[in-house]
């Protein structure tokens, strides 16, 4: 009796373990070093009709200091990503992860002001 309790916890310590892994699959990317992007990440600058003089970039002091960590461990993009009055359409690609229904995305986003305000999709 002793012997099969033994590897019924065994049993189910091995399944919770895999479950466990399964259930929280996580992105924590704090962007200490932002270029070149973080393994895994992708970037596509859409913005047109004329691509600017930037794409995405380690984040800058003298705009603002990050929200956690170093004072730049952000990525940023800025109005420098189309030339002129262009439309900007800069995207951030995370690596791909598995989401449910019930699932929690979170993270931290600002800009500079309101004159010029900043949209933001997440799909």
């Amino acid at each position: 009796m002793k012997h099969f309790y033994k590897k019924a916890r065994l049993f189910l310590l091995i399944i919770s373990s895999l479950v466990a892994t399964n259930v929280f699959a996580q992105i924590n990317e704090g962007f200490t070093t932002a270029i070149p992007l973080p393994t895994g990440w992708a970037s596509q600058n859409l913005s047109g009709p004329t691509i600017g003089s930037t794409g995405w970039f380690q984040g800058n002091t003298t705009v603002f200091n990050a929200y956690n960590g170093a004072p730049t461990s952000y990525i940023a993009a800025n109005f420098n990503n189309v030339a002129g009055s262009g439309t900007i359409s800069n995207w951030l690609f995370t690596p791909e992860v598995p989401l449910a229904n019930g699932n929690i995305i979170s993270f931290y986003t600002r800009g500079t002001g309101s004159i010029f305000p900043d949209r933001l999709q997440l799909r």
